[in-house]
């Protein structure tokens, strides 16, 4: 009935990163010792304070340490970066502006990964596209505030009759 997006990571990545992601994602995901290497790396704290911070989002002590629980183990990693060396976003690009489907976008105004003028880009090729910015959140918005995240999601929800409006 809609189609609701976290972020608008919905085309093809631009500039630099669109040049170098794939590839990347690709040589981790085929060479297991790199998926390791980073397992393993990110046993230091620092250096999963840093992922998180270029994300543009901050988490508390205990949502680092669970972070961290997360990289930490190869399997997590692998599958992430396997995930990450598959994504072709091109095709979708080119069938977005025929979407029918209503499409609402959360975009995190701190997102260091996914900025929001990526959710812009999607709405110019969708007009219907609706967009809500969630202010001083990055692109872990939903582990940052998942209370507020929710919350948009259970509006949209009620805004498109699949939840009765709550009192």
């Amino acid at each position: 009935r809609a189609l609701i997006s976290l972020n608008g990571a919905l085309l093809p990545l631009r500039g630099a990163a669109g040049k170098w992601f794939a590839p990347a994602a690709r040589l981790f995901a085929t060479h297991p010792l790199l998926t390791r290497f980073f397992a393993w790396r990110s046993r230091d704290p620092s250096v999963v304070e840093r992922l998180v911070a270029s994300t543009g989002s901050s988490l508390d002590r205990r949502g680092v340490d669970l972070y961290r629980r997360l990289v930490t183990t190869p399997g997590h990693t692998g599958a992430a970066i396997e995930m990450m060396a598959n994504w072709d976003l091109g095709p979708l690009g080119q069938d977005l502006p025929q979407l029918t489907t209503p499409l609402f976008l959360m975009v995190a105004e701190n997102d260091g990964t996914v900025r929001p003028a990526e959710a812009r880009r999607v709405r110019k090729m969708v007009p219907s596209a609706e967009i809500d910015i969630i202010p001083g959140l990055g692109h872990l918005a939903h582990e940052e505030a998942p209370g507020i995240v929710a919350g948009l999601i259970r509006g949209i929800a009620e805004r498109i009759g699949l939840l009765k409006e709550t009192a």
